[in-house]
C-alpha cells in the first residue's frame, strides 16, 4: 500500500488536524452534495458532542442518573446512526470513484482506520444500551451484556477522543459558518442550511420520540438501584 506524503504521522501533521478550521469536501470548487454531505456530517458531530457531553456526566452517577443516562442515550441512538448513515454514504462514492468525491479527497489516514473501528465501537455500545434496557437487570443475560456494554464503551471512548480532537475546533467552526448562513441573500446557501438544520432537528425529535417511549422501561433499573443509591444495598 502507497502512503501518501500527507498520510505519514507526524507531529507536525497531528498539531495540523487539531488546529486546522476547515474540513475535507468543504471548499469553494467541490460539488453541492460533496459539500452537502460535508457540512452535514459537522453539523451532526457538534450536535453528538454537546449530547454526549451531557450524557458523560451521568456515567460515573448512572444509578443516581439512570433516567438521565437512558433518555439522553436514546436521543444519541437516531443522531448517531445519521451520522454513521451520512459518513458511509461518503466513503461509498469515495471509493465507487465518483470523480466530484474523489476530488475532495479522504480524510486523513490515521482518521480513516479510526472511523471503521468508531462505528463499529458505536453499534456494539447502541444495542447493548438497548438490551440492557429490554433484559432488565433480573434477566439471566444481564451480564453478558453489561460485559458488552462496558467494553464496547471503552473502546468507543477511546476511538471518540482520537475522532473528537481532529474534529471538533473544524467541525464547530464550519457548522457556525452554515448557521450564519440561514440568513444569508444566495438563496441556494441559505436554503442548503436550512436543509441540514431541519435534518438534524427532525434527528433529534425521533431521538426525544424514542426516548418518551424507552422512559419506561427505566422503572426496573431504578428500582434494582434504588437500595445502593440510599446506601442500604
Amino acid at each position: 500500500m502507497v502512503i501518501r506524503q500527507q498520510d505519514k504521522i507526524t507531529s507536525e501533521s497531528v498539531i495540523e488536524n487539531v488546529l486546522a478550521t476547515d474540513i475535507e469536501g468543504d471548499k469553494p470548487d467541490h460539488s453541492r452534495r460533496v459539500r452537502f454531505v460535508a457540512r452535514l456530517t459537522s453539523l451532526l458531530g457538534v450536535v453528538l458532542f454537546f449530547l454526549l457531553a451531557v450524557e458523560g456526566i451521568s456515567v460515573p452517577f448512572v444509578g443516581e442518573l439512570l433516567t438521565w443516562h437512558v433518555v439522553i442515550g436514546v436521543i444519541l441512538i437516531p443522531v448517531m446512526t445519521a451520522k454513521i448513515v451520512v459518513t458511509s454514504y461518503r466513503f461509498a462514492l469515495y471509493y465507487a470513484r465518483s470523480l466530484d468525491f474523489e476530488k475532495a479527497g479522504p480524510p486523513w489516514m490515521p482518521l480513516r482506520v479510526v472511523g471503521p473501528l468508531l462505528v463499529v465501537s458505536t453499534v456494539g455500545l447502541m444495542v447493548s444500551g438497548v438490551a440492557l434496557m429490554i433484559v432488565g437487570p433480573h434477566s439471566s443475560s444481564v451480564n453478558l451484556w453489561i460485559l458488552v456494554h462496558r467494553a464496547a464503551f471503552i473502546a468507543w471512548f477511546v476511538f471518540t477522543a482520537i475522532h473528537v480532537a481532529s474534529y471538533l475546533r473544524r467541525a464547530s467552526t464550519v457548522s457556525w459558518k452554515d448557521f450564519r448562513n440561514l440568513s444569508v441573500g444566495d438563496s441556494l446557501m441559505s436554503a442548503d442550511s436550512w436543509y441540514r438544520f431541519i435534518i438534524v432537528v427532525v434527528t433529534v425529535g425521533i431521538g426525544i420520540g424514542l426516548a418518551t417511549k424507552f422512559g419506561q422501561l427505566t422503572a426496573p433499573w431504578v428500582a434494582y438501584f434504588a437500595p445502593f443509591v440510599s446506601g442500604k444495598g
